[in-house]
This record gives C-alpha cells, structure tokens and sequence, in this order.
C-alpha cells in the first residue's frame, strides 16, 4: 500500500471520526459540513473531496457504527461456551454491556432511526436496507444458536424459532430506548435475567439445565 493510499483512508476515516461526533451532538439536521471539517482539522473542501453530499457522509458514518456493532455479535457468537444455551446468552448479554462511550452515542442511534423514517427519499432507502441487513444478519446467528440447541437436545424441538428470534431481537431495541431514557438502567443485567425466563421456556421438556444457562 502506498503512503498516498494509506493517506488518503487516513483522512476519511477522521472525518467519518469527526462526523460522527457532530451528528451525536448536534444531530442530523442541526450539524454542517463545515463543522464536521473544523472538528476533523481538515477544510471544507477536502471534505467533499471525500463525500459528495452531507447525507453521504452521514451513511457512511451510520455503516461504520453498524458494521462495529455487527463484528462485535459475530464475535460473540464465534466464542468457545458449553452449550448452545450458554452461547445465546453470551450474544444477547454481550450486546447490551454498553459503555460510557456507547452511552454518549445513544443519541446518534435515534439519528439513525429517524433518517430510516423521515430523511430524504435516497438516504431514508439506503439507511433503511443497511437496518434491514444488519438485523437479519443477527437475527441469522440467534436462530442458527436455537437450532444448534435442539438438534443437541437442549431446547424443545416444537419451539418457533423464528418468532423467538424476532421477539429477542426487539427486546434488545426496548432496552436500548430504556437505557436512554433513564441512565440508572443496566441493559446487560436486565437482559440477563430476562435470559433466565427465556431459557427455561426453551428447554426440552425433561431435560436438565446446564451450567451455561445460569
């Protein structure tokens, strides 16, 4: 890789940086490009040397906190656990162990939400398939997780596991919106008692809990 190449990504990843700080703060429709230049320490016209139009950058700002969102539960999901029990609830729980740093950026989610709603025609299409994607991609690991639960024996092989999976998938959203509402909220704790209600209705009947599902 040239130093112009490695330049280059340098400069686009501080001003998706610096974008994403804006847009947090100020929000969509308040934030300007030329704020976004001075925060990344760049002009206004490199900035759109990078990206046409603010709805542009603001995309790529909502693909890359999505993408980091979606490596983080592959990586979840990948880890070594004694059951397919265990691992449910490694990927759910580890998803809602928000930081201080996540905390701040609960606004910018909202951003995102809203854009997939209201923004203008090709941005709201855009945001709206990379939701699209990104909760089937998730939903794709919790449901091949219930799978791998029944064919060992774990859970109850008459369980709907599409419906569960949307279910979980929405319970993550709900406390998320909980969390931003009232800070004194604890996603991952809550998420991990509702967890123990959940595994036991997905039990095999008969069948013994495991260590993995406490």
């Amino acid at each position: 890789m040239t130093p112009k190449r490695v330049d280059r990504e340098e400069k686009q990843q501080r001003i998706v940086g610096a974008a994403l700080e804006v847009f947090a703060r100020r929000g969509f429709t308040a934030a300007t490009i030329e704020e976004i230049a001075r925060a990344a320490g760049l002009g206004k016209g490199t900035v759109y040397q990078y990206f046409a139009s603010k709805d542009d950058l603001f995309f790529a700002v909502f693909r890359g906190f999505v993408g980091q969102l979606v490596r983080e539960a592959r990586g979840l999901a990948a880890g070594a656990a004694p059951s397919a029990a265990a691992r449910l609830r490694t990927l759910l729980v580890g998803l809602m162990a928000i930081d201080e740093d996540t905390r701040r950026l609960f606004s910018l989610t909202f951003e995102f939400w809203a854009a997939s709603a209201s923004g203008a025609p090709a941005l709201r299409a855009r945001v709206a398939s990379l939701f699209r994607d990104s909760y089937a991609e998730l939903g794709v690991m919790v449901a091949e997780t219930m799978r791998d639960g029944i064919a060992r024996g774990e859970f109850d092989p008459a369980i709907d596991v599409g419906a569960i999976t949307a279910v979980l998938i929405g319970s993550l959203d709900g406390l998320w919106l909980q969390a931003w509402f009232d800070p004194t909220i604890n996603p991952a704790r809550m998420a991990a008692r509702f967890l123990d209600v959940v595994l036991r209705g997905l039990a095999r009947p008969g069948a013994g809990g495991s260590e993995g599902e406490r």
